[in-house]
This record gives C-alpha cells, sequence and structure tokens, in this order.
C-alpha cells in the first residue's frame, strides 16, 4: 500500500536513504516545490515524487528483493493512475525496471534520454594560478546570464533558446541570491548556481563558461569557491550532477576534489508508432 510522503517526513532521516541521499537529493527540491506529488510503501523502502509535467524520480532499497520490486511498482503505476507521465529518473536498474513495467501497462514505448553521475565533494582541490575572483551576480549581468543559459541549454540539454527568452530565468537567478560568476577584469567569465540546499547538502548546477574562456580555470575555480561556502561556511555538503557524455566536465569535477557516487538514468516515455 502507498501512502501520501511528505516534505520532511523521517524516511529522508533514515540510513538506508541517506545511503543514496548524493544520487536521490532531488527528492528534496521535489518536496519543497509546493505541487509535488509523492508516494512511499509501508515499509518506507520504495520512494516516488514528481513535479507535474517533469520526470518522476524514484527510489527503491537496495535490499528490496526483485520479486517484491516488481510486485510494488505494479501497485504504484496503479496509485498514481498517471499515463502522462514524462518520464522516470532513477538508478539505472530502476529506472529500467519501473519503464518496462510502465510501458507494459500503458502501451508507451520509452528512450534513455540522459546518464548522469552523481558527485559529492568532501575536500577541495582548489586550482592554483587562476586569475579573478568569485562574486555574487548582480543586475548588472543580467543579459549576459540570459546570453550564457542559452549556451548552456544548447550544450547540456540539446535545446535551442535565444537570449531574449532567457531574460525572465537570468533574472530569477540574479533576484535568488544564489547564482555566483567568476569575474575577470571586470568581465563576466563563468557562472553557477547553488539550485537548492538540504539538510545535508547544497546543490550546485548550471555551470557553463562560453567557448571564448574555456581552459583557464574559470570554472574549476568558481566550483571550487561554492564548494568553499557550502562545506565551510554553511556545513553542508557539496553535490552535483555531471553528465556522462561529457568527460571533461567530469575530469573538472573530479580534479577539484569531487568524487562519484552511483549514476542516475533519465529515461523518457513515448507513444509508440504505429
Amino acid at each position: 500500500m502507498f501512502t501520501s510522503l511528505f516534505p520532511h517526513d523521517p524516511v529522508f532521516h533514515h540510513q538506508p536513504f541517506m545511503r543514496n541521499e548524493v544520487q536521490y537529493s532531488l527528492f528534496h527540491r521535489i518536496a519543497d516545490g509546493g505541487t509535488a506529488i509523492m508516494y512511499k510503501n509501508e515499509a518506507g523502502n520504495i520512494l516516488y515524487a514528481q513535479t507535474p509535467g517533469y520526470n518522476a524520480w524514484l527510489w527503491v532499497d537496495e535490499e528490496v528483493s526483485v520479486v517484491e520490486r516488481e510486485r510494488q511498482l505494479r501497485e504504484l503505476i496503479c496509485t498514481i493512475k498517471n499515463d502522462e507521465l514524462p518520464g522516470i529518473t532513477s538508478d539505472p536498474e530502476n529506472a529500467r525496471a519501473f519503464a518496462e513495467i510502465y510501458a507494459e501497462v500503458t502501451g508507451k514505448v520509452f528512450r534513455q534520454k540522459m546518464e548522469m553521475s552523481a558527485y559529492y565533494c568532501d575536500k577541495i582541490v582548489r586550482p592554483k594560478g587562476v586569475i579573478g575572483e568569485c562574486r555574487l551576480v548582480n543586475s548588472e549581468h543580467q543579459s549576459v546570464v540570459a546570453a550564457y543559459m542559452v549556451g548552456f541549454l544548447k550544450e547540456a540539454m540539446g535545446e535551442a533558446a535565444d537570449t531574449l527568452e532567457q531574460m525572465p530565468l537570468a533574472a530569477r537567478l540574479v533576484s535568488s541570491g544564489n547564482l555566483f560568476g567568476w569575474i575577470h577584469g571586470g568581465e563576466l567569465v563563468s557562472i553557477a548556481n547553488i539550485t537548492f540546499r538540504s539538510p545535508r547538502h547544497g546543490a550546485i548546477n548550471s555551470v557553463y563558461t562560453p567557448a571564448e574562456f574555456r581552459k583557464k580555470g574559470y570554472a574549476s575555480a568558481l566550483v571550487a569557491s561554492l564548494c568553499d561556502l557550502l562545506l565551510h561556511k554553511e556545513k553542508l555538503t557539496p553535490i552535483l550532477y555531471a553528465d556522462t557524455a561529457n568527460p571533461n566536465s567530469n575530469k573538472v569535477y573530479q580534479s577539484i576534489g569531487f568524487t562519484a557516487s552511483g549514476l542516475v538514468h533519465e529515461l523518457k516515455f513515448e507513444e509508440k508508432e504505429e
């Protein structure tokens, strides 16, 4: 039997979930969104969370047997009663297990959109000799941020956009007080965002440096600075996701002290072609 899962549910602070929390940190962000659809089973060893319109996230305790997992996932899919689920995100094995059952029930097909590696940093290795400094981004750079988000979306997500379309997002990022930049010679040359904070972690995303400023260590220095802020001032462990299809970004994160903590697969559901 599945029941409602709440933002500050005790299950988030139990050892089974905490053991995988770096991979599944998005549960906290989804839960704090206010519109989330969230369920847990009676034993608290299977959790489901979805922001409407976006992929759902699934966590299954590694001690759940294959047979029990199938039974529980079938019950979960009946509980959510959602034939328009965009996709599922979980570790490779559980993402596929859910997708296969969901496809069987709904008649849809699924494909893998992205494989991400989850990272955490508990010891910072600062890059040497990088000129410039980390600063909080302000409204002065809003149009630059919008242009950088166009580049980020194209390279990281394969999505086309233009600067004007990204201005509202840039305004939100700047006003949040969580968007930081590396400044060199008065110019914003790299950006990174602290996207959310959970009880034990601070998540970094939207790391972007335009092509003309790359290979100078700006992104490394910026992310290392945010790690220092989270680790030493806020007492939170920095975490992030990196697309495994981009070996350069993975190497950068590893070089400044990030340790891999498991894979996450993003699967998308589609109508079956006749």
